[in-house]
């Protein structure tokens, strides 16, 4: 009769590396209140461009990656 008290060790083990798994991986808050106006942005001639310049308009930002 070990089997039982074992697979309820087990299983009490299993659920606390979860929820500490868990806990581990959520995002982290920022302190600030960072908006897209706060950066600015590299033109194509390498001048930085502030994004308060295009407030109140549609604008499209596309990440380019390249490796």
């Amino acid at each position: 009769m070990r089997f039982p008290k074992m697979y309820g060790l087990v299983s009490q083990l299993i659920t606390m590396l979860l929820v500490v798994a868990i806990w581990c991986v959520q995002p982290s808050r920022t302190t600030g209140s960072d908006t897209i106006y706060d950066f600015k942005a590299l033109s194509i001639d390498h001048e930085l461009i502030p994004l308060t310049k295009y407030k109140g308009r549609v604008c499209i930002i596309v990440n380019v990656a390249t490796y």
